[in-house]
């Protein structure tokens, strides 16, 4: 009797998540939608459009504060407009591909190429509590190896 009761509430319970599995996972809409923004980002920091990049950026919601913001966009412009002194001229922006963690984390990958090197970018969004995607990082690096490391 015991086992019977246990049956009935395993399925009681997995019916009733089956809906809500269903509800949140990520659908093309979603990510087409997402790498949008990330594309108009990219392509603005590659203009050089900083401040207009992090406006787009201030538009949506995310989920770091804006002080947050503000201390990554001086430290864009700052790095940045020197690294053509050690990389070159910019070459494109390429969008490189994106990964998902379950239904609620997806990352955007972008490549910047310069004459000499790249810087590679990382943007990753959160689905929160909401059920709306939250602009949870945005990360540059040149380092080879970590780009390297990355799965799509």
């Amino acid at each position: 009797m015991k086992i019977r009761i246990a049956i009935v509430l395993l399925l009681l319970i997995w019916c009733v998540t089956i809906p809500v599995t269903a509800q949140r996972s990520i659908d093309d809409e979603e990510v087409a939608a997402l790498r949008t923004r990330s594309d108009l980002f990219i392509s603005l920091v590659y203009e050089g459009s900083y401040a207009d990049a992090f406006e787009l950026v201030r538009s949506y919601p995310v989920a770091v504060t804006r002080q947050n913001l503000s201390s990554l966009q001086e430290t864009v412009e700052s790095q940045l407009d020197d690294i053509v002194n050690v990389y070159g001229a910019k070459l494109e922006a390429k969008y490189i591909g994106f990964n998902a963690v379950s239904d609620f984390l997806i990352r955007f990958i972008y490549v910047i190429r310069y004459e000499k090197h790249f810087l590679w970018w990382q943007l990753v969004y959160y689905r929160g509590a909401e059920d709306e995607w939250l602009l949870s990082s945005i990360a540059f690096d040149d380092d080879t190896k970590e780009l390297m490391n990355q799965t799509f």
